[in-house]
């Protein structure tokens, strides 16, 4: 039997209208379903590629088969959502799985669903899914005929590890925490939502950058394949990343400030692009000719339209159609001088981090050939006063160096290293006995340290094995010799301490179950000692090292810069790690050095000539008694000094001056 040509003509059309035509990707798809409404984009209607030629690329990597990781690391405001969103739109037409969509907030969660997702869905999804049924939910997410979407917080740890997803989408990352909640990292939580679909799952990060140490810039950072889009010069054809630094105005006259600078500009169209090769200055107007004739390059060198594993985008409002470099020159001319405002400029405009201004300053050479000597480690010089020792607290093991020090703020190395334990630490700082040169002729003199200031901090002793702090750990050490054991503390870098030294009474877990006891613990401002030590070593000669040290010691001395650093107060010169993870555990115990030396007063000691004659005198005692070397006679005084009890708040001064200027 046979149809009727003309039934057969209706079928077909009502077949169309009914099945969608296959598209090959998220731009296309994009090109030929994707309806703006006035709530998502200025320009409302069609979605057209031309306009942000830009997005093509990352939606098509976001359609690729095998690419499971994409980092969108770009400018505000320059369609980096509505590149997810349009990618979101292809995988319900033509690959669908359930979707977990993490924000950084509740508030975020529920105005994407209802003022992006929500819009999306209802003027595309229609078109591209003829018949399709979808219920929008701000709490319960969206749920359609082939797939839902779960809207979640980075915050809620529940919500990050219930269900297993093919599609994962993290938006504005660098508002995200370092936990969730008691858990781990929220996207090592959401990443491993996608495990099970393996290749065909998709992990998508995109934010507007902060700082290095962000969310995107470290997945940025570690993607092997790093895409910049390239600008041609219209008149040599060279193609290049654009830049800021590649954006350039007329100097400004000396009799307009910048403000005033700014206007102008924006007024006379001043402000070009100028190209690295040639030099040809591109005027705003020609920029979107250059923005078309773009391309995305690849650190790989892989075509545009090839995709591996992983890939990251970055771009800045360069390459945005609804940008003026007119208007951003007037801008940053207005904050370049506040580096709250600057920062802004730098993510939001930009898409790039923000990098702490080095303090130049703080930047020296070689530590290990600039300091290495030739004393002998373990010899005390005569000039010593006393010896005192210090130890950084790690998780299992603690770094240590004893000093020699004098009264006139002199301080030599006599030992350092690493203690595997509490007893191996005793026995390289408390229980090291050291020769002092200059008493040959009376069978030798050895001076035994003084005290050990020790770092109370150091984290958790295990993971998850019940085992106690290195904290609780260091205050029970503390209580084996509270006389010559003095816990120190850290004050908070972003606040400025009133002393450089104080005190404060604490409770301690003690040696025996359920028992507690009073620790004084002492509280030291680390950058201010910071800033002394630095003085102390490159200024003068009175921070001596000894023949033993080698380049990693001289590594950890210089491991710390002084760095224009946000914090909770606002903008800081700060001292902070050089690299992530690098070591500073000598720079950290010579810190501590000077603030023992701060707490008692080594400054105050006894003249060198009244401490001389008195250790000839124990010396010849020794001698006659016929003792050891390392003990002392009857009837002679200890050689160290005592703590003195410090109140709070305890202003130390020497002859109207600050008594730490005698260690400059």
């Amino acid at each position: 039997m046979s149809l009727n040509p003309k039934l057969l003509s209706c079928l077909s059309v009502g077949r169309e209208i009914i099945t969608p035509a296959r598209v090959k990707d998220a731009a296309e798809w994009a090109e030929k379903y994707r309806i703006l409404s006035e709530f998502e984009s200025a320009i409302p209607g069609r979605w057209s590629n031309s306009v942000t030629p830009y997005a093509v690329q990352p939606m098509r990597a976001l359609s690729n088969p095998g690419t499971v990781n994409v980092t969108l690391m770009c400018c505000s405001q320059a369609s980096k959502s509505e590149i997810v969103r349009n990618a979101l739109g292809f995988w319900i037409t033509a690959a669908p799985g359930p979707t977990l969509w993490v924000m950084p907030s509740v508030a975020a969660a529920e105005e994407a669903v209802d003022e992006r997702l929500g819009p999306m869905i209802q003027n595309s999804i229609p078109w591209a899914l003829p018949g399709g049924r979808y219920d929008i939910s701000t709490k319960k997410g969206i749920k359609l005929t082939s797939m839902r979407i779960y809207p979640a917080t980075q915050g809620s740890p529940q919500a990050l590890a219930t269900r297993p997803c093919r599609y994962v989408i993290c938006d504005e990352v660098d508002k995200y925490g370092t936990n969730a909640g008691k858990d781990a990292d929220p996207l090592a939580l959401a990443a491993a939502r996608i495990r099970t679909y393996k290749k065909r799952g998709k992990f998508v990060c995109l934010s507007t950058p902060t700082f290095r140490d962000g969310h995107i810039f470290k997945r940025f950072d570690a993607c092997p394949d790093q895409r910049h889009y390239y600008f041609p010069c219209l008149k040599c054809g060279h193609k290049w990343h654009a830049r800021w630094e590649h954006v350039v105005w007329p100097k400004r006259p000396e009799e307009i400030n910048e403000i005033s600078w700014g206007a102008q500009i924006v007024a006379g169209n001043l402000a070009r692009i100028r190209c690295p090769e040639c030099k040809h200055e591109h005027e705003e107007k020609h920029r979107q000719a250059m923005i078309q004739g773009g391309e995305w390059v690849s650190s790989l060198g892989l075509p545009e339209d090839v995709f591996g594993d992983s890939v990251a985008f970055q771009f800045s409002s360069l390459v945005n159609p609804w940008a003026d470099i007119n208007k951003l020159a007037e801008k940053f001319l207005k904050v370049r001088k506040d580096p709250t405002k600057l920062q802004e400029f730098i993510n939001q405009e930009m898409g790039e981090i923000y990098e702490d201004e080095i303090d130049a300053a703080s930047v020296k050479g070689d530590y290990h050939a600039a300091k290495i000597s030739t004393y002998a480690p373990g010899i005390a010089p005569n000039w010593t006063s006393t010896i005192l020792a210090t130890a950084d607290s790690q998780k299992d093991h603690f770094w240590f160096t004893v000093r020699a020090w004098g009264r006139d703020g002199r301080s030599r190395l006599l030992s350092h290293g690493r203690a595997n334990s509490f007893e191996d630490l005793r026995a390289k700082t408390l229980d090291a006995w050291f020769d002092v040169e200059g008493y040959e002729s009376v069978g030798g003199f050895r001076m035994k340290t003084g005290y050990l200031f020790i770092d109370s901090g150091g984290g958790l002793a295990g993971a998850g094995d019940g085992e106690a702090s290195i904290t609780d750990k260091v205050y029970k050490f503390v209580e084996t010799d509270p006389k010559r054991i003095i816990p120190t503390k850290g004050f908070p870098s972003y606040k400025r301490a009133k002393k450089p030294i104080s005190e404060s009474q604490i409770t301690a877990k003690g040696t025996r179950a359920k028992h507690f006891k009073q620790v004084l613990l002492r509280i030291v401002d680390t950058q201010y000692f910071k800033d002394l030590l630095f003085a102390k070593i490159w200024d003068g000669p009175d921070w001596e090292e000894n023949s033993s040290i080698d380049a990693d010691y001289g590594k950890q001395m210089t491991a710390e810069r002084k760095v224009m650093t946000k914090t909770k107060s606002g903008f800081l010169k700060l001292w902070k790690q050089t690299s992530h993870g690098s070591d500073n555990h000598y720079w950290d115990c010579g810190v501590l050095q000077l603030a023992a030396a701060d707490y008692l007063k080594v400054h105050l000691s006894a003249p060198e000539e009244v401490v001389h004659a008195e250790r000839l005198q124990i010396a010849k005692m020794r001698q006659a008694q016929g003792i050891k070397l390392d003990e002392t006679p009857r009837g002679a005084r200890a050689s160290a000094p005592q703590a003195p009890k410090l109140r709070p708040q305890q202003t130390m001064k020497r002859n109207g001056q600050d008594f730490l200027a005698a260690y400059r």
